[in-house]
């Protein structure tokens, strides 16, 4: 997600994770905050504020993804112990938990470690195996899978095979484990080529984090891009908590604006970057649940 933040302006991202049961607040909707944690320069004392704002608005805030693995070399699941460790709070106040499976801080050979996931089957089948012990040990309903290759060398058949791949971990994941599973995906690189073709994988939830710009009617058109090639029932629409190009908070008539759109649009899932949520987002998210 840090790197959609520092390309803000040129691209247009979605991203997917996987969850496990029922995660939908008030009339089916669904919200879900991201942590970044350390990694976005939190301290202890920041993030156990977030912790206690979720707590305080438990009906609001159906599921929080945060900081936790990263995708290694050789399928590797790489658990980042030096990360705050939120997935216990979380899951005690009940709100489900999406670790994110992470490709900070962006190593140029990432490309080729997502490659091997598709190319070698011991590999992949590899990468599921961890994803499933690990959400048993800790209880986790799913994982956000953040992978933003910073590579130009994607290709269009590495388009195909990742989402070929995302559908097989997808189908096994359910089968296994009883998880559900969504992807984030950018159009700067070919790695994302067709959001539709990722649709109709057996992913579950496509959170466009296009719509991060504090521009409205670019704003517009990514949110009814996402809704014409994804659709409203995988959909999610990624916000922003503050605006990106001058890093201050956005108004409350900005916030509600695009509420208003995501309503208007029948829009299920609305997915926040990044904790900690500021005052117009919690007053406009309880209008749009109620």
């Amino acid at each position: 997600m840090m790197m959609t933040v520092i390309r803000w302006l040129a691209i247009a991202v979605v991203a997917v994770a996987v969850v496990c049961g029922d995660v939908e607040a008030a009339g089916g909707k669904t919200v879900m905050p991201w942590m970044c944690l350390q990694r976005c320069g939190r301290t202890e004392k920041q993030i156990k504020a977030s912790l206690a704002s979720f707590k305080e608005r438990r009906d609001l805030v159906s599921a929080v993804s945060f900081e936790m693995y990263n995708l290694g070399a050789d399928g590797a699941l790489v658990l980042n112990s030096d990360l705050y460790p939120v997935v216990g709070p979380l899951t005690q106040m009940g709100v489900q938990t999406f670790p994110m499976v992470s490709s900070y801080p962006y190593p140029p050979q990432f490309l080729d470690w997502m490659r091997a996931l598709w190319t070698n089957q011991e590999v992949g089948d590899r990468f599921i195996d961890q994803l499933v012990t690990q959400a048993k040990q800790y209880q986790h309903s799913g994982y956000n899978i953040d992978w933003e290759p910073t590579s130009r060398n994607a290709t269009l058949e590495d388009a195909q095979q990742y989402a070929a791949f995302l559908d097989r971990m997808a189908q096994q994941l359910k089968q296994r484990a009883n998880l559900r599973v969504t992807v984030d995906i950018s159009s700067w690189s070919n790695i994302w080529h067709n959001w539709t073709a990722l649709a109709d994988t057996a992913v579950d939830r496509v959170i466009t984090m296009s719509t991060y710009t504090n521009n409205f009617t670019t704003f517009s058109t990514n949110v009814k891009r996402g809704v014409d090639q994804i659709g409203v029932d995988k959909l999610g629409v990624g916000l922003a908590s503050y605006n990106l190009a001058t890093n201050q908070s956005f108004s409350l008539a900005e916030v509600k604006e695009r509420f208003a759109l995501i309503a208007q649009l029948d829009v299920q899932e609305v997915d926040i970057w990044r904790a900690p949520i500021p005052a117009a987002f919690w007053y406009a998210i309880k209008h749009w649940l109620s």
